[in-house]
């Protein structure tokens, strides 16, 4: 079964200062009732920040392709994402939960 921290190895960063961080959804989020507190996907175990990012403005295409082609390759496994997790722009920005 593939999971995806193994897809996202796959997604590597054009430029260092570009990443993919997955973190665990775990703790006081897990084990409370879902209607206890106002936090969504629950049944997610990760969240997602896909961060293409450089300081020469000539790679920003390369990062938006990256970004896109990341969030694309991610979004089978996706639970989801809260409205704060999108920055307004197209689809496949800003990042969101993974189960």
């Amino acid at each position: 079964m593939e999971r995806p921290q193994d897809r996202a190895r796959g997604c590597n960063p054009p430029t260092a200062h570009s990443r993919i961080q997955l973190f665990p959804i775990d703790g006081a989020a897990s084990r409370v009732d879902p209607h206890e507190m106002a936090y969504n996907y629950r049944e997610a175990k990760w969240s997602l920040v896909i961060v293409g990012v450089d300081p020469d403005p000539a790679k920003a295409n390369l990062l938006k392709s990256w970004t896109v082609s990341t969030w694309a390759a991610l979004q089978p496994f996706s639970a989801g994402a809260p409205r704060e997790f999108h920055d307004g722009g197209e689809p496949g920005s800003g990042g969101g939960h993974l189960s």
